[in-house]
């Protein structure tokens, strides 16, 4: 099986934006699993039907990991793009066989 794992570094401090963000997924069709402080991070965890996980985390950044079969993330580009500026958003793509 292969998945595709994108993660996204966005330098913002702001936890406002985080919960936009949040609200946003859960607009589009996407379930909150959980939400929580982990010491080090505050983490709010996705399922997008059969679109992936999302994995929000924050502390000095908002972190986001996408891990999904589907190679197609344009709905969650969109998405973060509605939230985030483009130009704040650094992306990373790993491409895992399993």
């Amino acid at each position: 099986m292969t998945l595709h794992h994108y993660m996204f570094d966005i330098p913002v401090r702001d936890r406002k934006v985080l919960f936009n963000l949040r609200d946003k997924l859960v607009e589009n069709g996407c379930t909150e699993r959980f939400t929580g402080d982990l010491g080090l991070n505050y983490v709010l965890i996705h399922t997008c039907s059969d679109r992936g996980y999302v994995i929000l985390s924050f502390s000095d950044n908002i972190y986001i990991d996408l891990v999904s079969k589907n190679d197609d993330v344009k709905w969650f580009i969109d998405i973060l793009t509605s939230v985030i500026p483009k130009n704040k958003v650094l992306t990373h793509y790993v491409l895992r066989e399993v």
